[in-house]
């Protein structure tokens, strides 16, 4: 009875349980110790946005969720939306070192062969089965298949990888899982963000935890890889976007507001119009 009274206290706290079960990918013999900022995620609630910067561990905190909620809770099904394949990839290569590095893991995940009484094993979104009948779902967004399947999928949990990059059409699609269920599903979004006003800004404003990291909250982050970081970013927009995780305003890419307002005003007074899409452009000595 102890045992299962441990066992219960451990499967209820998704950080004691990462932390008991689950070894580092780089370390197979150390245990996973996460670091602090991956813990505050795991709080109780129904909605949360990963605003994080490039390297700061998104796609490695959404598979150790994913692993918990599968196999925690039985016949629960996880759908995971991700670009591209090479986001699919990446995920599922750090669930299978997870896994691999775990003995108590394996022991939940059926194989192929035993999968097939739990659904299609052939079909074209790869899934993940686990032996209390839980699976994970992944599907390709740019993929037509993926675009046909997303319906009919009865998934109570959705993950969003790499948002910003997700055609905004597919999101329509899955908001029919939406309205077709009880109970709205959780949601986990995560990304890189681009922009103010795009569809993973709208989340974060909304969410239960909006979780905004910057590269300065990684502890190995020092001077040395901030002068690299800089180097390589093409500039200050590229920089505050990649690794400090900022939405930028759409004047950002191009030019100021006021400048383009009043290089407009003189192209008014030179030739009395400016017919932009018709490649009508202003000469050199127009505009001097």
């Amino acid at each position: 009875e102890r045992e299962v009274a441990e066992e219960m206290l451990i499967n209820a706290d998704p950080n004691l349980w990462a932390e008991t079960y689950l070894n580092d990918i780089d370390k197979p013999n150390v245990p996973l110790i996460l670091r602090e900022y991956q813990k505050e995620i795991n709080r109780d609630c129904n909605s949360i946005a990963l605003r994080w910067s490039r390297g700061l561990g998104k796609t490695m905190s959404l598979s150790i969720r994913l692993l918990w909620e599968t196999i925690t809770e039985p016949d629960l099904t996880c759908a995971v939306f991700a670009p591209r394949i090479k986001h699919i990839d990446d995920i599922f290569g750090y669930v299978e070192k997870l896994t691999r590095r775990s003995e108590y893991i394996k022991s939940r995940i059926l194989d192929p062969k035993k999968a097939k009484e739990f659904g299609d094993t052939n079909s074209k979104i790869p899934k993940i089965y686990f032996a209390n009948g839980s699976k994970i779902e992944f599907y390709h967004t740019q993929s037509k298949v993926a675009r046909e399947q997303v319906r009919g999928t009865r998934a109570q949990k959705l993950f969003f990888d790499e948002a910003v990059l997700i055609d905004p059409e597919f999101f329509t699609a899955v908001s029919g899982l939406i309205s077709s269920r009880g109970n709205a599903p959780f949601i986990w979004m995560q990304s890189t963000p681009e922009r103010k006003g795009d569809r993973f800004y709208d989340f974060c404003q909304q969410a239960d935890i909006h979780l905004h990291k910057r590269c300065y909250d990684d502890p190995s982050w020092n001077d040395e890889k901030e002068k690299a970081a800089r180097l390589l970013a093409p500039d200050d927009i590229s920089f505050a976007r990649e690794f400090e995780a900022k939405f930028v305003d759409d004047n950002w890419y191009a030019f100021p507001e006021a400048g383009l307002d009043s290089s407009l005003r003189l192209a008014e007074q030179v030739n009395g119009k400016l017919n932009y899409q018709q490649k009508n452009y202003l000469s050199v000595e127009e505009i001097k």
